[in-house]
This record gives structure tokens, sequence and C-alpha cells, in this order.
């Protein structure tokens, strides 16, 4: 109690006990005069610089943290401007200009499958005509996202990536875009955004109403195994 009465942290009627007590107690009164005049003398030091190991370990926290983005921060933080851009080849996926990876998914198709073109035809995880779900489509992402040749990334078939659209989703410094795809989620027609993670065997995956807006609604954020 002395040490937070020589720091004035007791509430003000504690604060009164306490000095009353310290005036008829000399061995009290003593120790509060070194508290006293111990933590003037520290006042008076240069501070001390933080170990370099300390920085670096919390650099890496903040790092490891800025990486998990809440859907509501990723709304609060773009701007609220709309501008359509033009996306070709409808959600196409490529591998370095090689042969297409992914054709569009749509729910129009009877059996609701990813195409042969995808890598592993019926074993592909898609669920019936309704299309993808959040419970399907993390299991699904390897199917979307491999299958190509080589280590080259994927990359919009003829048509650069959407130039407002993945800005506004993507996390600098931590995800690099793989590519956008059209498929059916929840029921609807949407676009299925893919990015590198700092984890090379996982893929996040922003599912968005509509990626030719700078700023299109997201419907949900995933991760799965590549």
């Amino acid at each position: 109690m002395l040490a937070d009465l020589s720091a004035h942290l007791l509430p003000a009627a504690a604060d009164r006990t306490a000095r009353a007590h310290v005036e008829q107690c000399s061995e009290c009164s003593t120790v509060l005069a070194a508290l006293e005049r111990t933590g003037s003398e520290l006042r008076w030091l240069p501070p001390l610089a933080m170990p370099p190991h300390v920085v670096a370990r919390i650099d890496d926290a903040l790092a490891a943290e800025s990486a998990v983005v809440s859907i509501d921060q990723l709304r609060a933080r773009r701007r609220r401007r709309q501008q359509l851009i033009g996306i070709a080849a409808a959600g196409v996926l490529v591998v370095g200009g090689g042969g297409t990876l992914v054709s569009q998914l749509v729910g129009n198709s009877s059996s609701g499958q990813v195409s042969a073109d995808a890598g592993n035809g019926d074993d592909s995880p898609v669920p019936s005509d309704s299309g993808f779900d959040q419970d399907s489509l993390p299991g699904a992402v390897s199917e979307l996202v491999s299958g190509g040749e080589g280590e080259q990334p994927l990359r919009l078939e003829g048509t650069p990536a959407p130039e407002d659209c993945v800005p506004s989703l993507q996390i600098e410094g931590v995800e690099d875009l793989i590519g956008v795809i059209e498929m059916r989620y929840g029921g609807r027609n949407r676009d299925a955004v893919f990015f590198t993670t700092s984890d090379p065997t996982v893929a996040r995956v922003y599912v968005v109403d509509d990626c030719s807006l700078e700023d299109p609604e997201i419907v949900d954020v995933l991760q799965g195994q590549i």
C-alpha cells in the first residue's frame, strides 16, 4: 500500500487514511520517504532502449496480427466509389499463359461439378447445382488453384487483374493475387477472389457480389489448403 500511496494510486478516502497512519508510524514514514526519493531519482535517469530481440518479436507479432482482418474492417477501410471495369474471360483462370485451369462455374449445370479442366473432374467437391457454400468451398480451394504446370502464378486470361476490386481487398505485403473466378455461391452468381497468404500452403478467398466494382460487397472470407 505504501508503494501505491507514493505513486498517488489510492482512492481519495484510502489515501487520507493511509497518510494519517503514516504520520503516526515512524517506520512507515521512513519507508514512504525512501520510496518517494527513489521515484524522484528514477525520473531523472535517461530512458532505456528496448533490447533488439524484444523489438523484433513485437514487430513479428504485429505483422502476424495485421494479416487477420475482419469483414467489417475491410468494409470500413475501403472507399465508397463505384466504377465498372470489364472482366474479360468470365472468370477463367490460367497458369502463366498455359492451358485453362478452371472454367467458369455457373449454377445452370445439372451436375454442378467443376469441368474436367479443373484437374480431377468428378472428384471435385462441388455440391449439386446449388454451387458452393462456406462449408464446401474451403475443401475445393486446392482443386480450383492447382492443376497447372510449373510454379507460375495464376492470372486472368487475356485481361489484367481488376484494378479497383482487388486493391480494395488485398492486404499489402501479405497477400498476392492468384486469380478471380465467377462461381455459384450461396445460391447466387458471385465472384471469388483468390490470394496467397504468409503460409504457402494456404489460399485466402474473398467471395464478393461483383468484382467489377471498386467497392464490392463482401459475402464471405474463407481459407483453404492449396
